[in-house]
């Protein structure tokens, strides 16, 4: 196998498990489930603004890896 085509299987795991993650926290955040999941914290957040919060800082990594692998 060349580096070539290990860097692009890579690159498909990468995307793979972005997209899982962000079916993943995309549920709370579209059906807008208000409870709370850690009242005890000092900003305790409800599931759809955690969701939200993760979704937006998971987006530049995701973006990262889809420019790489046009570059590529």
């Amino acid at each position: 196998m060349t580096k070539r085509k290990a860097l692009e299987i890579l690159l498909i795991v990468l995307n793979i498990i972005g997209i899982v993650l962000l079916v993943h926290f995309a549920i709370p955040y579209i059906t807008y489930n208000t409870t709370i999941l850690n009242p005890n914290a000092i900003l305790p957040f409800e599931a759809w603004d955690r969701a939200g919060m993760i979704l937006t800082l998971g987006f530049v990594p995701l973006l990262a890896i889809n420019i790489l692998s046009f570059i590529l």
